[in-house]
């Protein structure tokens, strides 16, 4: 579906469980449904789109490079089973609020398959985007995500 700027809605089937890369890329999606099924988010899956909401299902494990960029997702919850997130996986510099629900501190491959590397969170403002993580993790992802947040904080909801 690549190029098809004619796709501006998009609820994909439950029983996906991979998303391949570039599947999405350069369409013009504002409305996404993914499928609770959905485990792995290739790169570039549904990057430079228009999405500015999104939820991520639950058993997602994986976002790949660039899955996400050059859309305007403010708010980006990750599920607790998320346990990698490629640096450019979103357009980090839109984002006001990432929640991070994953008790061990999800990886943050910098290297994409053109072996180009990107430092993880890659134009994100930390000085204005909040990080909320789960409390008993909270000293882990200030060691290893601080650089790149200047607030992070337990997930009191």
């Amino acid at each position: 579906f690549y190029l098809q700027k004619n796709l501006v809605s998009l609820s994909l089937p439950e029983g996906i469980v991979s998303i391949g890369a570039d599947a999405f890329n350069q369409c013009k999606i504002a409305s996404l449904t993914l499928p609770a099924s959905l485990e792995v988010i290739g790169g570039r899956a549904f990057s430079n789109n228009g999405i500015i909401r999104l939820t991520i299902p639950d058993k997602v494990t994986e976002i790949g490079n660039a899955a996400f960029a050059y859309n305007e997702i403010t708010m980006i919850d990750l599920p607790a089973s998320i346990t990698s997130i490629h640096a450019t996986a979103f357009d980090w510099k839109s984002a006001t609020t990432v929640i991070c629900r994953a008790a061990t501190v999800p990886q943050t491959p910098q290297t994409d398959e053109f072996n180009n590397s990107w430092s993880p969170f890659y134009q994100v403002n930390k000085g204005s985007c909040a990080l909320k993580v789960p409390a008993g993790s909270l000293i882990d992802y200030q060691t290893a995500w601080g650089s790149y947040f200047d607030h992070i904080e337990a997930i009191t909801d």
